[in-house]
């Protein structure tokens, strides 16, 4: 689990792994909301370089790499 989704957790109250389930099914099921002035589907892609489905992927299954 990340340092950041543990952090976000203890912050919360939850734990990480609440916390990155909660922001995946929000990403999996948001994808026309804006984020920085730009569909989540868009900032997403443009963060991994790959589209959606790789980093939901490695999100749901606790495997974050940036190869």
């Amino acid at each position: 689990m990340s340092c950041l989704f543990n952090s976000l957790g203890r912050l919360l109250g939850q734990s990480g792994a609440t916390v990155r389930a909660a922001l995946v099914h929000y990403t999996a099921t948001h994808l026309d909301a804006t984020h920085q002035g730009m569909p989540v589907r868009d900032w997403i892609r443009w963060q991994d370089e790959g589209g959606h489905g790789r980093h939901e992927q490695a999100q749901q299954g606790n495997k974050w790499n940036r190869n």
